[in-house]
């Protein structure tokens, strides 16, 4: 009998360069061009290189999910560099980065992440194509995420403000979490950051 829970996605390196002052590591499942690996580029000074592909792993498994959760039929990929000074090191990141993709022959498309930019993508384009970003889009590829992520909170904080302030209607009303849910659906939207930070401990 199957459990129907899903088995952690199969990822590895793919391509590597080390250094004394520079790794990077392309961490994605075991893929091609017919169906490429996508995730973004993020620079950290990791404490080590194996830390740096365990995040690479942890960070490619759950782009897996995402991208199966939104169907965009990329497997899931990251690609993680460990370096003691990400600024210092940049112009080589991006060079490094071009070789590593152009070696994979387009079975990782890459894009930003944390310490990488929208101008260092445009650089990297330059010497690759594998790259998927807001290169010449009039849109803040940052600015859309960011609006995106507040979209999905604001009603959880929604449901959880309903559910302190009107704990004694709902409980008396409804009878088990799908009642719960229905009630709080039914209720008029009202300004949340207000009440977010009304109800947060020590808010203002």
């Amino acid at each position: 009998m199957s459990s129907g829970k899903k088995t952690a996605p199969t990822v590895s390196v793919l391509a590597e360069h080390v250094s004394d002052h520079l790794s990077v590591f392309v961490v994605a499942e075991d893929t091609d061009a017919k169906r490429p690996a996508n995730g973004g580029l993020r620079v950290l000074n990791y404490p080590s290189d194996e830390a740096c592909i365990a995040d690479g792993q942890r960070l490619a498994g759950l782009m897996t999910h995402k991208h199966d959760l939104y169907g965009t039929g990329f497997a899931g990929g990251k690609i993680v560099a460990r370096a003691a000074e990400p600024d210092a090191v940049k112009d080589e990141l991006i060079s490094v980065t071009a070789e590593l993709l152009e070696s994979l022959d387009g079975a990782m498309i890459t894009g930003c992440d944390l310490n990488t930019s929208l101008e260092d993508m445009e650089r990297l384009t330059a010497l690759t194509p594998h790259v998927l970003a807001a290169v010449g889009s009039p849109v803040d590829a940052s600015a859309a995420t960011a609006h995106g992520t507040l979209g999905a909170v604001e009603p959880s904080c929604t449901a959880a403000v309903l559910l302190v302030e009107r704990w004694p209607e709902i409980s008396s009303r409804t009878v088990g979490p799908c009642s719960l849910w229905i009630w709080i659906a039914r209720k008029p939207v009202f300004p949340v950051r207000r009440h977010c930070r009304t109800a947060a401990p020590g808010g203002s």
